[in-house]
């Protein structure tokens, strides 16, 4: 067929060797010039099919690819989720106490596991506090028993100094009692203690933590004796000890005598203010009706 106009055409041609297309095309546009190209159309359809192939053989290839990654990213993720949703459902009926750990890259689960560490240490802070505020009420209630019960002086300093150290649980505890203004010890525990006094001086009201706790009418804590100017004495650091509590034990309108509590360890007894005041009290009144 004879090419028309100056636009590209496309002609089929039936040859010996087989059919042909041409594609005719102006060489420079408002000319009679033109390029004629011929193309064995049976190669070119192989190179077609072959492209074809080579892509679908490439698309197959991606969704095999893509489907294992899926899967691995799937176990990737799943199984810490699942590992994770079984701790929390052994956490909540408390067979598992401790801090979860995962071993994965995800920065996801990695912040889940974070958030839920976080609540499982919260809960064991909350369970700790609980705990403590459990025993120390036990204390509380076991001292008012004992020293109800108690008729002498010496049988309520008796009872005083155990139940202290049973609920306290400090390296040594002492009591002392006001004379004026001295401040004479009465007693200490536990007994037989590696850190009492080799000899305790009669102390006077307004000198070094139980002085200044008598003669300020207020619990003094100290988180460092050694270090603290108020101990003005040897005696408790010649002991070994660090940290102390002086609480002051009130009768009416004076104060009848001071708690000392020291620990070899450093020791905030000033975390526990509101118990060490509430067991002073109860000791100051059983103290007072023993005086009587």
């Amino acid at each position: 067929e004879p090419v028309q106009g100056l636009s590209p055409r496309l002609t089929r041609f039936s040859t010996a060797d087989g059919p042909l297309l041409e594609v005719t095309s102006p060489l420079i546009g408002g000319m009679q010039a033109r390029i004629h190209i011929g193309i064995d159309q049976t190669s070119m359809f192989k190179r077609i099919r072959r492209t074809q192939g080579l892509i679908l053989s490439l698309a197959f290839g991606i969704a095999v690819i893509g489907g294992v990654t899926g899967l691995l990213t799937s176990r990737r993720f799943a199984r810490p989720l699942g590992q994770m949703a079984e701790y929390m459902q052994d956490f909540g009926s408390g067979k598992s106490r401790g801090e979860i750990a995962l071993p994965t890259g995800s920065r996801d689960i990695a912040d889940m596991v974070q958030a839920f560490n976080r609540m499982v240490t919260g809960r064991q802070t909350l369970e700790a506090s609980m705990q403590q505020r459990t025993q120390e009420l036990a204390g509380l209630n076991e001292l008012g028993r004992r020293v109800s019960a108690s008729l002498s002086v010496k049988q309520v300093i008796e009872a005083t100094l155990e139940e202290v150290v049973r609920s306290v649980s400090p390296d040594i505890a002492f009591l002392f009692l006001r004379e004026g203004e001295s401040l004479v010890l009465q007693g200490s525990a536990p007994a037989g203690s590696e850190f009492l006094h080799d000899e305790t001086p009669v102390h006077c009201v307004g000198e070094c933590l139980c002085g200044i706790a008598a003669g300020e009418r207020k619990p003094v804590y100290s988180g460092d004796i050694l270090t603290d100017a108020r101990c003005t004495w040897s005696e408790c650091k010649e002991a070994g000890l660090r940290s102390y509590a002086a609480l002051p034990l009130h009768g009416g309108s004076e104060v009848v005598g001071v708690l000392g509590l020291g620990s070899v360890q450093i020791r905030d007894f000033a975390a526990q203010d509101t118990f060490l005041e509430a067991l002073s009290i109860e000791i100051s009144i059983a103290l007072r009706n023993a005086l009587l």
